[in-house]
């Protein structure tokens, strides 16, 4: 938890890692399906990795230090989501 005292600051991400999790699943589908419009769920899922690691820079950078080790994990999340897409985008994008 961010603030122990307050899970609700961590719970509230509950319904959009819900739907992140959705459109990870319809992007992994559609791009094994090879569906022309699959890169609009990969890059919707890129998006509601990386707002919440922008959320928690701001939140370890002004609060007392607490969330380092939530930001490090999405730090890493993010830049293997953002890896995953680039090449995806590559492969159906290649001459």
């Amino acid at each position: 938890e961010l603030v122990p005292e307050r899970p609700q600051v961590t719970d509230g991400f509950l319904p959009a890692d819900v739907v992140v999790i959705a459109s990870s699943a319809l992007a992994a589908w559609a791009l094994w399906r090879g569906r022309s419009w699959a890169m609009l769920p990969v890059w919707f899922t890129v998006g509601g990795i990386v707002y919440p690691t922008v959320y928690l820079v701001g939140w370890v950078a002004t609060t007392d230090g607490t969330g380092e080790v939530a930001l490090a994990m999405m730090l890493l999340a993010s830049m293997l989501c953002c890896g995953a897409a680039l090449v995806a985008w590559r492969s159906r994008h290649q001459p």
